[in-house]
């Protein structure tokens, strides 16, 4: 994806900055964060109001066509989405351990999301049921520092690089190890 993007939720200062490529004074940095946690709430809003508001084509467009902007090279949609719902579990996560099971607030709002959808595309539907089963472990930092991370499961130690709990070359001769033990 081209990282010169025109902006949209964050300029491309702001994109430098979250990747580490731009630096700025403690004083500066604080009103860049702010800045980014206001566009961060305004985008959202505004995702909300382009699905309530633009026709099933203009989204269907909007997501499966790479923009002229972007010089031929593929728009990364979909992968954007995990990150999205991501975001979505985090914003709840107190009220998901409050509830029977964690999960059962995701689950309605996964609900809640697909009939929208549903009444988007004009399509009735019988039922839509999500389930959510989530079984938490232990801390990745803790599980880090006490486990041989060769010992641990390849899912562990991906969640653990994706967290930055360990880097590549650790990942790279964990998984080494395993193999050939």
């Amino acid at each position: 994806m081209s990282e010169d993007r025109p902006a949209a939720l964050l300029t491309n200062a702001q994109r430098a900055y979250l990747r580490g490529e731009k630096d700025y004074r403690p004083s500066v940095e604080r009103d860049v964060k702010k800045r980014i946690r206001n566009r961060l709430h305004a985008g959202v809003l505004d995702l909300s109001l382009a699905f309530q508001q633009l026709s099933l084509e203009e989204i269907d467009t909007a997501l499966s066509e790479s923009p002229d902007f972007d010089k031929g090279d593929t728009l990364e949609v979909p992968p954007a989405f995990f990150d999205v719902i991501g975001l979505i579990y985090l914003v709840d996560r107190r009220q998901e351990l409050n509830g029977p099971h964690e999960g059962w607030f995701m689950e309605t709002k996964v609900e809640t999301g697909i009939e929208r959808a549903f009444g988007k595309i004009g399509v009735s539907y019988s039922m839509i049921d999500v389930e959510i089963d989530i079984e938490r472990g232990q801390d990745l930092e803790n599980l880090a520092e006490e486990e041989t991370l060769a010992d641990l499961p390849i899912n562990t130690l991906k969640q653990m690089l994706f967290a930055d709990v360990i880097d590549e070359e650790e990942f790279a001769k964990a998984t080494l190890e395993k193999s050939e033990s």
